[in-house]
């Protein structure tokens, strides 16, 4: 069976004309590293698929075990040896990207099994007229406390909490007004994203797994799934009047 072949796909969740959602990371480690010779058995169908490489693993500038990165229109993929990294900033809606995911584990996860999996959704609530501080909970419901934090690429007086779904599963939410773009500008995608003029409250929800048996692509696959309906759960439960008429193109 193909891997993703058996998941169920929602047709009833709302899809909003004006998300929040700017940049979506999914990442998975494996519980054997690449070789050197599985490069090419890799590369060769990523680039089939269309993708194009920003960089390999001749460049000075990639990170400690970072083999590639490819990009292919508003999506990402790097692969490292224990682990694949996917990217996107074009969410249309979790199947899309969930099926990129599948494409993508088709040609790595061979011979593989992984022992964590995470998903990562980085929102940016932006109103039309510039929002002080503490005027950011009309659009979401989470508090705004006075300290500082940086959440990865952006920084700011913040929130955070952590929702337990089991003893390995688990979401953490982040949140903090920012004047910083959730893609910098060097990044691989920023083409295909639109930078925001003024402040911005970043959301970060952050879900991830880790399975206490090594654990094939397809189960992998459910669990994403499961913390993506978590967060989506998550998620709405913060959404004000405000923020709807946002999303809904309203106001």
């Amino acid at each position: 069976m193909a891997v993703g072949a058996s998941l169920v796909l929602d047709p009833e969740r709302e899809i909003y004309p004006f998300p929040f959602v700017r940049l979506v990371n999914a990442y998975m480690s494996f519980d054997a590293k690449l070789s050197t010779s599985d490069h090419d058995a890799i590369l060769r169908p990523i680039l089939g698929a269309g993708y194009n490489v920003v960089l390999s693993s001749a460049d000075d500038d990639k990170a400690e075990g970072e083999l590639f990165s490819a990009v292919h229109e508003a999506d990402m993929v790097t692969v490292l040896q224990d682990g694949l990294y996917i990217s996107t900033v074009r969410y249309e809606r979790w199947e899309r990207f969930q099926g990129v995911i599948i494409e993508l584990l088709e040609y790595v996860t061979t011979e593989r099994a992984i022992d964590y999996a995470s998903v990562r959704f980085l929102d940016e609530v932006r109103p039309k007229a510039s929002t002080g501080l503490f005027e950011w909970q009309k659009y979401m419901r989470l508090p705004v406390v006075a300290e500082d934090v940086v959440l990865d690429h952006v920084a700011g007086h913040y929130g955070g909490l952590v929702l337990h779904l089991d003893d390995n599963k688990h979401v953490n939410v982040e949140w903090a007004p920012t004047h910083e773009p959730a893609v910098s500008d060097d990044h691989p995608l920023h083409d295909h994203y639109e930078a925001p003029e003024d402040s911005v409250l970043a959301v970060e929800w952050t879900g991830w797994c880790r399975f206490e048996e090594p654990a094939s692509a397809d189960v992998a696959l459910v669990e994403l799934d499961s913390l993506h309906t978590a967060i989506g759960e998550a998620f709405s439960r913060v959404l004000t009047p405000d923020s709807l008429k946002l999303l809904r193109g309203e106001s």
